[in-house]
C-alpha cells in the first residue's frame, strides 16, 4: 500500500537520539508530542508505542470494561473494536454514510443503550468525520466520543477542523503505511490537562 519515504533529515533525527542518553521519552518525544498536538488543534498529546496501544489506553481512561458496550464505525481497521475487546466491554458495529464512508452519527444515536460507555468514529481514507456532527452527539448522550485519527492526519473536516481536533479524545498512529510514521508508534490527543495525566501515567505504570 505505501512505501516509507526515509531521507536525510530522518536519518539525522534518528542519529540525534542514537547519540543522546534517552533511547525512549526525553526532548525529542517532548518536541514530537508538542508539533503533534499543534497539529491536531489540541492542547495535549501523549506518545503511545502504537495506534492500538494508544486506542487501548484512552478506553481505559474512559473507565471502559466489563459489562460495557462501545459503538464503533463498521468499516475500518479492526483496532479499534479489538482494543475494546481487549478492554472486556462488547464492540457494537455501527453502519456507515453511504456518501462519507465515515460513521452514520443517526445510526450512532439510534445504537445507543445505557450500557454504551463510549463511541468510537473511525476517520477513513483520509477522510475526516464531522466534529459538528459527532460532538453534539456527545453532548446530547453525555457518552464520550474516542476518534481513531489514524487514517486522517493532516486533513480537515467539511468546517476546516483538523483531524483529531474532536470529541473527548483522538489516537492517531504512525504505522508505516500511515501519511507520517516513525516506523512504528502511535499518540492520544486531548484537551483536558488531568486526563493527560493520567494517559501518561497508564502509558509508563504509574509513573507520572
Amino acid at each position: 500500500l505505501a512505501r516509507p519515504s526515509i531521507g536525510d533529515a530522518e536519518r539525522s533525527a534518528a542519529q540525534r537520539v542514537l547519540s543522546g542518553t534517552m533511547l525512549t521519552g526525553g526532548a525529542e518525544l517532548t518536541r514530537f508530542e508538542e508539533r503533534l498536538a499543534q497539529t491536531a488543534e489540541r492542547a495535549h498529546a501523549v506518545a503511545t508505542s502504537s495506534g492500538t496501544s494508544a486506542l487501548e489506553l484512552a478506553l481505559w481512561a474512559l473507565g471502559v470494561g466489563a459489562g460495557d458496550t462501545v459503538l464503533v464505525t463498521a468499516f475500518g481497521f479492526p483496532a479499534a473494536a479489538n482494543a475494546v475487546a481487549a478492554r472486556g466491554a462488547t464492540p457494537i458495529a455501527v453502519d456507515i454514510d453511504t456518501e462519507s464512508w465515515l460513521m452514520d452519527v443517526a445510526a450512532a444515536e439510534r445504537a445507543l443503550t445505557p450500557s454504551t460507555k463510549a463511541i468510537i468514529t473511525i476517520d477513513q481514507l483520509g477522510a475526516v468525520t464531522s466534529g459538528t456532527a459527532i460532538e453534539a452527539l456527545e453532548a446530547s448522550s453525555g457518552v464520550s466520543v474516542l476518534s481513531d485519527a489514524a487514517c486522517g492526519f493532516g486533513g480537515t473536516d467539511e468546517t476546516g477542523r483538523a483531524s483529531g481536533a474532536a470529541g473527548r479524545m483522538a489516537t492517531f498512529s504512525f504505522h508505516p503505511r500511515k501519511v507520517i510514521t516513525t516506523g512504528e508508534g502511535g499518540a492520544i490527543v486531548c484537551d483536558d490537562a488531568e486526563l493527560a495525566m493520567q494517559l501518561r501515567q497508564l502509558r509508563n505504570h504509574g509513573q507520572a
